[in-house]
């Protein structure tokens, strides 16, 4: 696990360090800026399959099913991974996607987001062990009426008696080659977890001349009717706080620079809280905050003890809280803490002012 978490980080920090060199071109620093981003990616990708697999592992995992639109997630799947190997500049390796049902308005009732990890995953492995030819991943009904996804690849196959092994946790496959494959090994573990949360069954094919087939089922739920609209999304041009005031409580200098250049953006006052103590006096203070950004892990006082602080001052004014922590206990524990709502770091842009503009009126809005 140390070699994943250091070979990423070697390339974010050695690329970072060279953005400063003057002798650097333009160029240089836009292809240094792009392999920053995607290693950045892949530790934030192996960051999350290690929250996911302790939330699995300590019962703390939920599905959440909704109406998903099964063919656009699947080309999804199939564009994040072409555009990976583009990336890599792989000519190598080609994509194909089997739409078993050929309706694309089709919706089916599931938890959306786990089923595409679950694919992720899959199609990730498969293109991870595979040099030459194709990976192909898609599904159709089976006799049981269930829909039963397969992902197929011309890769390096599996060693035999290594079916059930190399869904285990850590478990790493080797075909005795020279070439050394990344990973961490609960990618697999991660997708059986899931599938069986899904309702379904997850197996490896059996043994074929060329490459590995894994298969798996979920219900097959199928929706007649959207049964809800899409969120429309507040536009930046409508929003302007340039009558509020936001407290932000945030001890890392970087985290907070993002925040304010953000609500900056749409005209927000900003003040700013380098830890839990702090948050506090400001409040006791001054009577015009309009809303708190409260981080959870900061010195001196928490984001939790401050909160509770902050409401016997002030037991109005609403107060989200930034945490990196993606456990449920902690986001109910921020909650009673006093908080209105949490939001999870890295912290997403449009999911940012979506939440504020929930609890801060745009002057725009208002003059509506």
């Amino acid at each position: 696990m140390s070699h994943e978490i250091r070979t990423p980080m070697n390339a974010i920090l050695g690329f970072s360090n060279l953005l400063a060199n003057k002798t650097i071109s333009g160029n240089e620093k836009l292809e240094f800026i792009d392999l920053i981003r995607h290693n950045a990616n892949n530790l934030m990708s192996l960051v999350e399959d290690i929250i996911e697999i302790s939330k699995i592992e300590s019962g703390q995992f939920e599905i959440r099913n909704a109406p998903c639109h099964l063919n656009s997630l699947l080309n999804e799947v199939k564009e994040l991974f072409e555009e990976e190997l583009f990336r890599r500049g792989t000519n190598s390796v080609k994509i194909y996607l089997k739409e078993g049902l050929s309706d694309t308005k089709l919706q089916i009732l599931t938890d959306g987001e786990r089923l595409k990890k679950v694919l992720s995953n899959l199609v990730g492995n498969a293109i991870k062990f595979t040099d030459k030819g194709y990976v192909e991943f898609g599904y159709d009904l089976n006799s049981k009426h269930e829909l039963q996804f397969h992902v197929t690849d011309t890769g390096i196959g599996l060693p035999e008696g290594t079916e059930d092994l190399i869904f285990n946790r850590f478990y790493k496959c080797s075909n005795n080659d020279d070439k050394l494959y990344g990973g961490t090994g609960i990618g697999l573990t991660i997708a059986k977890h899931l599938v069986r949360y899904l309702g379904g069954e997850i197996w490896v094919a059996p043994k074929a001349s060329v490459g590995t087939t894994f298969c798996f089922t979920i219900p097959f739920q199928k929706i007649v009717a959207p049964t809800s609209e899409k969120i429309k999304l507040w536009p930046s041009d409508s929003i302007n706080w340039e009558d509020k005031i936001f407290l932000i409580a945030e001890d890392e200098e970087d985290n907070f620079r993002y925040l304010e250049v953000v609500l900056s953006l749409f005209n927000a006052q900003i003040i700013w809280a380098r830890d839990g103590r702090e948050a506090v006096d400001i409040v006791s203070k001054r009577d015009d905050i309009d809303l708190i950004l409260m981080d959870i892990k900061m010195p001196k006082m928490d984001g939790y003890s401050a909160t509770k602080n902050i409401r016997k001052i002030s037991p109005r004014i609403p107060i989200i809280a930034q945490t990196a922590y993606a456990m449920p206990e902690e986001k109910a524990k921020a909650m009673q803490a006093g908080c209105n709502k949490y939001i999870t770091k890295p912290i997403n842009y449009n999911d940012l002012i979506e939440l504020i503009s929930h609890y801060a009126a745009s002057k725009k809005e208002v003059l509506r």
